[in-house]
């Protein structure tokens, strides 16, 4: 962030970039972290095995994404594949997170809000669909522009990185409708009240055991879920969350009405799932357009100090989660130069 307040300050890019650069470096030569990291690395020596074999036919990769099997098979003579995979998808994530940034003019804050709403570290743990959402975030500009094809190759590019993107197509009509945003406020605060009570237990629960449960979802983390949306640390922090959701909606101008459907919708399936990391994946594609309407709004002088304050209440539970969370590698950090990385030695 001081990078990006210096190159503004001298009307230079070279710090930006040079934030950039930190970023990805932060992001690609990371060892371990996130619990999905152990998954890439077998599945990358797995799909290199059937390469290997001529188990499959190049043109059938089997279940991964086509960009997750053909870097596979780009780098799997390279000594530590999975290194230069997980790279990779490291410098993609980055140049649309800035290409993002850049277009909103909002590198700063920008790489402040990315953090502290935990995007940064779904991309360390949900690598695939971390990268789509960046590829999502940049293809809004195209949304506000009337340019159906730019977006439809963004989401495209985007569903080759993991296939749930492609029902981001529907989101080009986002622009389409205009808000009503006294009824969207209306009806998240319903929903949370709804979500919050113990009926809501009562419901998730029997829609998941008859219905979601078919398709094997109710696994170990759906039911941690179920235990984690009725704790009361879980429910300070979606009210907190909704707050902010609420007043983004009835701030953003309305040029970007687009971003105001786009966060509703978000926002009602990331309370409606309740904590289930399934459906909540989802709905991370449009609520982390926060990072875009965030700095939007705090352009604008009535607003900036209420979003200034609502950001630092973010970046208190931004610290609070580094404090007592543990999430998997992330503290302590630790690279590919570490002992663990030339041995194989993994957590899972």
């Amino acid at each position: 962030m001081w990078l990006t307040y210096w190159s503004n300050k001298n009307n230079t890019k070279k710090g930006i970039f040079l934030s950039y650069l930190i970023l990805f470096f932060f992001l690609a030569l990371r060892y371990d972290i996130g619990y999905d990291y152990s998954s890439y690395v077998y599945s990358i020596k797995a799909i290199i095995r059937e390469f290997r074999s001529d188990s499959i036919p190049f043109y059938n990769w089997g279940d991964s994404e086509p960009l997750f099997s053909f870097l596979s098979f780009i780098f799997m003579e390279f000594p530590y594949p999975h290194a230069y995979v997980i790279g990779t998808y490291a410098l993609i994530w980055t140049i649309f997170i800035y290409k993002t940034f850049d277009y909103y003019n909002n590198h700063s804050l920008g790489i402040l809000i990315i953090f502290i709403i935990g995007f940064v570290f779904v991309e360390m743990d949900q690598m695939r669909q971390g990268t789509a959402i960046a590829v999502f975030l940049y293809s809004i500009r195209f949304i506000k522009e009337s340019d159906f094809k730019k977006y439809l190759l963004c989401i495209l590019f985007a569903t080759i990185i993991h296939y749930s993107a492609l029902i981001l197509i529907i989101f080009y009509f986002a622009n389409k409708y205009k808000p009503k945003k006294k009824l969207y406020a209306i009806i998240i605060i319903l929903l949370f009240m709804f979500f919050n009570s113990n009926l809501s237990t009562q419901w998730y629960e029997f829609i998941v055991t008859k219905y979601i449960s078919h398709y094997s979802l109710f696994d170990y983390k759906t039911a941690k879920a179920l235990e984690q949306f009725d704790t009361i640390n879980y429910r300070i922090r979606t009210a907190y969350y909704c707050l902010i959701w609420i007043i983004i909606i009835y701030t953003l101008p309305e040029k970007d009405r687009g971003l105001v459907n786009i966060l509703f919708i978000g926002v009602v399936i990331f309370i409606i799932s309740s904590g289930a990391m399934n459906i909540r994946r989802m709905a991370n594609y449009l609520t982390f357009t926060m990072s875009i309407s965030i700095p939007i709004i705090i352009k604008n002088k009535r607003f900036k100090l209420i979003i200034g304050v609502l950001v630092f209440g973010l970046f208190l539970f931004f610290i609070r989660d580094m404090i007592v969370g543990k999430h998997q590698g992330c503290i302590p950090y630790e690279s590919i130069f570490s002992e663990d990385f030339l041995s194989g030695k993994l957590s899972w």
